[in-house]
C-alpha cells in the first residue's frame, strides 16, 4: 500500500510541477493533512469503507466550500 501511495504522489507532484500549481497542491494538502489531525471523527468517517467514496467526497466537497465562504484565507474553521 505505501509503494502505491508513493507512486500517487510522485505522478500528483509531477502534474503540479509541470502544470505550475505546485504551491497550491502543497498547501490544499497540507490543510487537508491538518483537518484530519484535527478531526477524529473525520479521519474514522473517510476511512470507513461502510461510507461510499461519493458520500466521502461530497463531504469534502461541502467542506471545501465552507471555508472559501466562511473562512477566506483560513485553512480551517475556527472551533466555537
Amino acid at each position: 500500500m505505501r509503494a502505491l501511495a508513493q507512486r500517487y504522489a510522485a505522478a500528483l507532484a509531477d502534474v503540479a510541477i509541470e502544470s505550475g500549481t505546485a504551491r497550491q497542491v502543497k498547501n490544499e494538502l497540507a490543510s487537508f493533512v491538518g483537518l484530519l489531525a484535527e478531526s477524529a471523527d473525520l479521519k474514522n468517517f473517510l476511512s470507513s469503507p461502510a461510507v461510499s467514496r461519493a458520500t466521502k467526497q461530497a463531504v469534502i466537497e461541502i467542506r471545501r466550500r465552507l471555508r472559501r465562504c466562511c473562512y477566506p484565507g483560513s485553512a480551517s474553521p475556527k472551533p466555537r
